[in-house]
């Protein structure tokens, strides 16, 4: 869900070491949530460890929050869109 957004998703980045602890994935993870102005919360988050610290994250920098369940027919739709187009 860009909508004219640049996007980040921390799971399709690399920490620079390949062989990172969580540890190290999760401060980077916050480094890079502290470079964004709102977060994008998938269904299920709550039972992420990871996805946790970055919602109580976001809060503290309050960073806007948007739920999957708030957009979820704009996502699917461009989702399926970029997939025609090879982008995904």
């Amino acid at each position: 869900m860009s909508h004219g957004h640049d996007t980040v998703n921390p799971a399709r980045c690399d920490v620079q070491e390949p062989y990172s602890t969580w540890v190290d994935c999760i401060l980077w993870d916050i480094r890079l949530l502290s470079t964004c102005q709102a977060v994008y919360r998938l269904r299920g988050w709550e039972n992420s460890p990871g996805a946790t610290i970055e919602n109580i994250v976001a809060k503290r920098l309050n960073l806007k929050v948007w739920d999957e369940e708030m957009y979820p027919v704009c996502v699917k739709k461009k989702a399926r869109k970029q997939q025609r187009k090879g982008k995904i």
